[in-house]
């Protein structure tokens, strides 16, 4: 009885034993599975991980590219705005310069046609002043009763290019004075000696040859040969007392020049004992030309005489 008990005591041991490692062993199995559990778990999101991390990769790789090519398209973009802008504005600054061209040539243009106007103003003002004087000297001598110059002149003209001017019949204060009638040379009674020169040059132009024709329609004895730019008056027959400065005043007045452009020459004593005188005048010779050989034929006063009646109405416009 007792060795069985003994025995049975020891069973039971061994089955406590036994159990106690069941059970260590099956917890053991359970740590296994959920360690298990966790590994896959980790390796799952270390595959997920490494998914991400790939696509990273592959993006941030791609993306350089893209990115450099959009630039470069950019760029090439850039460069054909670039080309047509500067392709537009040299167009524009082409036009611009011929702009600016035209108007320079039209600023010419208008400042030569003002200066043209403003000469013909001049020249306007210069006929109606020596018709004020004209028609002044008239008056006074219609109120004086002092007759025509007396002395017969001996006009050596040159006319300048361009139309003729006005020129009314006008007396220097010192070429009207009275002589006594031992010192006049004429032809007849009423007719004086006149003797015309006129030269001139032929340049090109269909302007000098108008001019041409006409000064031979209305001097038919005039030698037209060529164009210069003085005139030279000769006098003859002057009063002994009539002094240079008169002389050169009154050659002034009948040119309606500035004295200072009339330059005389030394007096002289002619054949006939008359004292003669020579002068030049620049720009105005055309002028003294004219009203000399007009005032040859008597007062503004009388209407008719040897050189008025010659005289082409060109002359007195």
């Amino acid at each position: 009885m007792e060795v069985w008990g003994e025995n049975r005591s020891l069973g039971n041991q061994q089955k406590a034993r036994l159990k106690e490692a069941f059970w260590s062993t099956l917890e053991y199995m359970q740590r296994l599975v959920v360690a298990a559990a966790g590994l896959e778990d980790a390796n799952a999101e270390l595959e997920r991980k490494l998914c991400i991390s790939q696509t990273c990769r592959t993006e941030l790789c791609q993306a350089p590219e893209e990115k450099v090519a959009e630039i470069r398209i950019l760029r090439r973009e850039k460069a054909r705005r670039e080309a047509a802008f500067q392709k537009e504005r040299e167009k524009w600054q082409e036009l611009i310069r011929e702009e600016r061209k035209g108007k320079a040539e039209e600023i010419e243009l208008v400042q030569e046609q003002i200066s043209r106007m403003a000469e013909i103003l001049r020249e306007e003002e210069d006929r109606q002043r020596v018709r004020v004087e004209a028609a002044t000297q008239t008056d006074a001598y219609a109120g004086s009763g002092v007759g025509p110059p007396p002395t017969p002149m001996e006009v050596d003209g040159a006319v300048s290019e361009g139309p003729g001017e006005g020129v009314p019949s006008v007396h220097g204060p010192s070429l009207t004075r009275k002589q006594p009638p031992s010192e006049m040379t004429r032809k007849g009674d009423g007719e004086e000696e006149i003797k015309t020169t006129v030269t001139t040059q032929e340049p090109s132009g269909e302007k000098v040859d108008r001019l041409v024709a006409r000064l031979k329609e209305v001097l038919p004895e005039a030698v037209v040969n060529r164009l210069v730019l003085k005139g030279e008056v000769r006098l003859r027959g002057v009063n002994e007392a009539a002094t240079p400065e008169e002389i050169r005043d009154a050659l002034a007045s009948i040119g309606g020049c500035r004295p200072r452009d009339i330059t005389l020459g030394p007096l002289r004593w002619g054949s006939e004992g008359e004292e003669c005188c020579n002068g030049n005048a620049s720009g105005g010779g055309v002028r003294v030309r004219e009203k000399m050989s007009r005032c040859l034929g008597g007062p503004p006063s009388l209407a008719t005489s040897p050189v008025e009646d010659r005289l082409h109405p060109w002359f007195s416009r």
